[in-house]
């Protein structure tokens, strides 16, 4: 079951998919500046940020609008993680860094 923290907003889930752990995070923020997204370009308002991280630091990136269906994913290559202690702290930073003025 997910569990949300008051002070960050982050909702943990970890589960298991083939034998392989995965790592959830997700976030809530207002972007009013726009976040770039490679399939539909700036998207902006209130979006979710989802981070999944799996047991070899393959860090997947996707962002929504809060209450779409449509997932998007943010500009770049593969996304890895030398510890995946660091997922946390990498999702907190990159939410942070959005949702910024």
């Amino acid at each position: 079951m997910p569990v949300r923290s008051a002070r960050t907003g982050i909702v943990h889930t970890k589960h298991k998919n083939g034998g392989i752990h995965m790592d959830k995070k997700s976030t809530i923020f207002t972007a009013t500046h726009g976040v770039m997204t490679s399939e539909v370009g700036v998207i902006s308002g209130e979006l979710e940020l989802v981070t999944t991280c799996d047991d070899d630091g393959v860090l997947t990136l996707a962002i929504t609008y809060v209450g779409a269906e449509e997932w998007y994913s943010l500009p770049g290559v593969e996304y890895r993680l030398h510890d995946v202690r660091d997922h946390e702290v990498v999702h907190g930073m990159l939410a942070a860094v959005l949702e910024r003025p």
